[in-house]
């Protein structure tokens, strides 16, 4: 007949070993029942020889409860870091959670919004973090200059941010005007996406200036000009007189006696076409034709070789002022510069300073 036996853990102590004639007897083999409101298990064993002597041994030993596991699950946008620590770990293990950015990303936080790193995880329950990274900052530097300073400046340049925009300026100073900037682009001010580091020089040029050239016939009945008009500063006009039938041209109002003339334009200028008629004496009374012009106290004083000769005096535009046959002096003139004619000889400029 089997012998039943029973075994039961005390308050605070639980059955660590159970032998049998010396064979150690699995717990789990013997196991009857837990009672968990007392926190206790009960054990029994079948002794089927009765009629031998045995030996039983319990060993007890201070209470401990179950070891308890608990999941730490890790995760990461794989494109920007990577992470390492989780797994499976024992109620109040500590767990190393590192989280790896890749070349151009930091990390920034778990998601939970630690932000330690490495970071330390007492285990407690099961539990689930994602690494969050972001893209690194870069820097880049915008360098301008202005191709001539003495044309003009720039701002906005400076150190930015990738992807900023950053506001390109170029000022002109007076007489000058912006063209482009060195890359082509000719937008002014400029907004520039900053993507690189990148230097640029504004590019200004001389404003075009435009001056007028008015050209008239000392008197229209005896020739006519062309070439005058706008023309921008530096060009060059060409001033022609042409005299009518039975006049010549004798000089510009300036003095300047070449027919064409080449004018290199640096201001508006006004001249007149000097003129006069074609003489009936012949070569030996031309010769006799000499004459001197100087300005005393404001007038102009005229002598005559041949005193039968008329002079005329024109002001700068190619006005007659005066004429009178003989030598003789004008009435008083006002300050500037006066042209007198006699005959077909060449006209003397004068200049009269009051």
């Amino acid at each position: 007949m089997p012998l039943f036996g029973q075994i039961c853990d005390a308050t605070n102590a639980q059955l660590l070993h159970f032998y049998v004639d010396g064979v150690e007897v699995p717990l789990d083999s013997i196991l009857d029942s837990y009672h968990s409101e007392d926190l206790y298990y009960w054990y029994k064993y079948i002794l089927s020889d009765i009629n031998a002597d045995h030996t039983v041994r319990a060993v007890f030993g201070p209470w401990e409860a179950d070891t308890v596991y608990y999941s730490v699950t890790l995760t990461a946008d794989t494109a920007m870091g990577s992470v390492s620590g989780g797994g499976s770990f024992a109620e109040g293990d500590t767990a190393t959670l590192t989280a790896t950015a890749n070349a151009g990303f930091h990390f920034v936080a778990w998601s939970d919004g630690v932000t330690d790193n490495p970071r330390l995880l007492v285990v407690t329950a099961d539990t689930s973090l994602s690494a969050l990274f972001e893209a690194d900052i870069v820097y880049y530097t915008v360098s301008l200059v202005a191709g001539d300073s003495t044309m003009g400046s720039v701002s906005g340049g400076g150190t930015f941010a990738e992807g900023d925009t950053a506001t390109l300026s170029a000022t002109p100073n007076a007489g000058f005007h912006f063209v482009a900037w060195s890359d082509g682009v000719s937008d002014n001010p400029r907004q520039l996406v900053v993507t690189a580091d990148t230097a640029l020089a504004a590019l200004f040029e001389a404003d075009i200036v435009y001056y007028t050239v008015s050209l008239a016939a000392g008197d229209s009945t005896m020739g006519s000009v062309s070439g005058g008009g706008t023309f921008a500063e530096g060009d060059t006009a060409t001033l022609t007189a042409t005299a009518n039938a039975g006049f010549h041209f004798v000089a510009w109002s300036d003095g300047v006696t070449d027919n064409p003339r080449q004018l290199v334009v640096t201001a508006d200028t006004a001249l007149a076409a000097l003129f006069e008629a074609d003489s009936t004496q012949g070569i030996g009374n031309v010769e006799k034709m000499t004459f001197s012009a100087v300005a005393i106290d404001g007038r102009i004083h005229v002598r005559l070789d041949n005193e039968q000769d008329e002079f005329r005096v024109y002001d700068i535009s190619g006005r007659e002022l005066s004429r009178q046959r003989g030598s003789g002096e004008t009435p008083a003139m006002p300050t500037g510069v006066y042209l007198v004619k006699i005959g077909i000889l060449p006209a003397q400029k004068v200049v009269v300073v009051r």
